[in-house]
């Protein structure tokens, strides 16, 4: 299965390349044309500046989000995680080839540890759509249970930060990219699911959690 380890400033571009990969490959068809073309290469590049780490608790300490997994060192990355908050699972992607490997499992098993052991959180949420069987079929394998919960009820506070390395342009700093993280208006608007087609996708007016989809809750200690 390989290894999996915090992401590292130099993870950055090859996140952005492989989220964007996936993501265009799994919504490819469910999105209009016109969302699609917003979530080009550059968003993701942009949103994962925002993605590596965050400041908890209004402290100047900074701790990492996005675990990242690689086969090996000379393949490369083969997926990633991000943790919020230390109780949400914000994202899950495994590029296509390493399906049925036992990487996604791995991620999501070292999230789980690192949300319990090093974040003190007994308690993890995530959401995903409501009509993604497969990612539902994943989680409720792995423990979780569908919930009416939602994330944010015991992330926050939490504060998304861009380390020096990854900083924007002055005029796009100066734009408020970073306050929507990493996007602009007309990016952020196709990324939350905003157009028809993608809102009836993920069952946001029919999912059992209502408006957003499929939430699902972990205990951490069972």
């Amino acid at each position: 299965v390989g290894t999996v380890r915090w992401a590292a400033i130099a993870d950055a571009a090859p996140i952005a390349k492989l989220w964007h990969d996936v993501w265009h490959a799994t919504y490819r068809g469910h999105v209009q044309k016109d969302a699609l073309q917003l979530c080009g290469l550059p968003s993701f590049v942009r949103r994962v500046g925002v993605s590596l780490f965050e400041r908890q608790d209004l402290s100047a300490r900074l701790r990492p989000t996005a675990l990242v997994a690689e086969q090996s060192a000379q393949a490369g990355l083969c997926g990633f995680a991000i943790i919020r908050g230390g109780a949400e699972i914000e994202h899950i992607y495994v590029a296509p080839e390493a399906h049925g490997t036992g990487v996604a499992s791995k991620l999501l098993v070292e999230a789980e540890r690192v949300m319990l052991e090093e974040r003190g959180c007994e308690v993890a949420h995530l959401v995903v759509s409501v009509s993604n069987l497969q990612a539902r079929r994943f989680y409720e394998k792995h423990g979780w249970i569908g919930s009416s919960r939602q994330p944010w009820m015991s992330t926050a506070p939490w504060e998304a930060v861009r380390p020096p390395e990854l900083q924007l342009p002055d005029d796009m700093r100066a734009s408020g990219l970073d306050d929507r993280g990493g996007l602009t208006e007309a990016e952020l608007a196709a990324t939350t699911m905003r157009c028809t087609q993608y809102k009836k996708f993920l069952g946001f007016e029919t999912g059992p959690t209502g408006k957003f989809g499929y939430g699902g809750l972990r205990s951490l200690r069972d």
